[in-house]
């Protein structure tokens, strides 16, 4: 029985914990623009997960008012959740469209509220809550993966250095969610009966559920770099935006004409690119942003990012991280006694072991140690 109850309040306690951490770690302010999104998502969750505890606990305690605050509850999560993500990659406000979100939920609220004060409030009554969950879940983490998947597509034509900055791991741990949230709806189907007593809950409970929300709420306080940032990098942000509309547009129209012009044009800049990258070296710059790129060669941003896109096929990160594991490659051929990788990948514009490694495997097809004890049997 202990480990039953320990098993049904363990996700609660998960995040009640990340919804205390949250509240003490702003109490002089919010940090970032995305906490007050990131705690009202944690209380709701709380709440909610609370609601699930006393439903598992208490079986046929024919208590519906706790059954419709688990459904409004369960209808907010994934909403909220949206507006995190949404915030966190493109920094704009809540607007009307995600109030829209929340409709479910609000319904279920006033009809609950008629329901009660007239008596006639039974949970029957609210048997669509979870076909409507597993439609509002399923569209809004599609939703959030289009936004997390273009947020990193910019931040490796912008940066170089894209540690920290992409969100590859909130994408997995939305994955995640998406299957601990059919699970839950999964458990709501066979019935808390089918838990009460036994600890057939451990499984769900604490090796899924438990799990997910820890790491999820873990990453978004972990958060140091967003939308709000990169708006901050790059002031026209907007008139890039519209740009991109507009040529989008231009180029479905005119499209065997502009890729002949492109192609010329690009082979210009691409060539006055390169010579400044072997003349000036700016790569080693471990936080080079193209925007220093664009100040140099005195064009535009949208201009080099399109022509190292289209007229390279990679982007801007992949494009300097290929220009410093080439480097790498000569030095590491080449490299005297007493000399560690270490010291050649920051020569390069490394400051991370972990990045260097990658991309010289994802470039060469092995490590460095192992290209340069090749390429040393070779010259020997």
């Amino acid at each position: 029985m202990f480990l039953h109850t320990l098993f049904s309040f363990l996700p609660f306690m998960v995040t009640l914990f990340w919804t205390m951490v949250i509240v003490l770690d702003n109490l002089h302010g919010w940090k970032k623009g995305f906490m007050p999104r990131l705690l009202l998502s944690s209380s709701v969750s709380t709440v909610f997960f609370l609601g699930e505890a006393f439903n598992f606990l208490v079986p046929d305690s024919g208590t519906d008012i706790v059954e419709m605050v688990v459904g409004i509850c369960r209808l907010s999560i994934y909403p909220l959740f949206f507006m995190f993500i949404k915030k966190i990659t493109t920094a704009k406000d809540t607007d009307f469209y995600d109030i829209l979100l929340l409709l479910p939920s609000f319904a279920m609220l006033v009809c609950a509220v008629v329901f009660k004060m007239t008596g006639s409030v039974h949970t029957g009554l609210f048997c669509w809550v979870n076909p409507v969950y597993l439609l509002v879940m399923v569209y809004l983490s599609f939703k959030s993966s289009i936004c997390i998947i273009r947020y990193d597509r910019q931040i490796r034509n912008l940066y170089s250095n894209t540690v920290s900055k992409t969100f590859g791991k909130m994408l997995l741990i939305m994955y995640l969610m998406l299957f601990s949230s059919i699970l839950s709806i999964f458990k709501s189907f066979i019935g808390r009966d089918f838990f009460y007593g036994n600890n057939k809950l451990s499984v769900p409970s604490l090796l899924i559920i438990s799990i997910i929300e820890f790491v999820f709420f873990y990453e978004g306080l972990k958060i140091d770099f967003s939308a709000e940032d990169v708006a901050s990098d790059q002031l026209d942000v907007n008139q890039i935006l519209q740009f991109w509309k507009r040529r989008s547009f231009f180029i479905q129209k005119n499209k065997k004409e502009e890729d002949v012009v492109q192609t010329a044009d690009y082979s210009e800049l691409l060539k006055g690119l390169d010579t400044l990258m072997k003349k000036k070296r700016m790569y080693r710059n471990p936080e080079l942003k193209i925007t220093d790129v664009v100040d140099v060669l005195g064009s535009n941003r949208t201009y080099v990012s399109n022509a190292i896109n289209h007229g390279l096929g990679m982007s801007f990160s992949d494009y300097i991280n290929r220009l410093r594991v080439e480097e790498a490659m000569a030095k590491l051929a080449v490299m005297a006694e007493g000399t560690s990788i270490r010291q050649v990948a920051e020569e390069v514009g490394f400051n991370n072991d972990a990045t260097f490694y990658r991309h010289f495997r994802k470039i060469t097809g092995m490590t460095p140690a192992d290209w340069m004890n090749r390429n040393k049997s070779t010259n020997q």
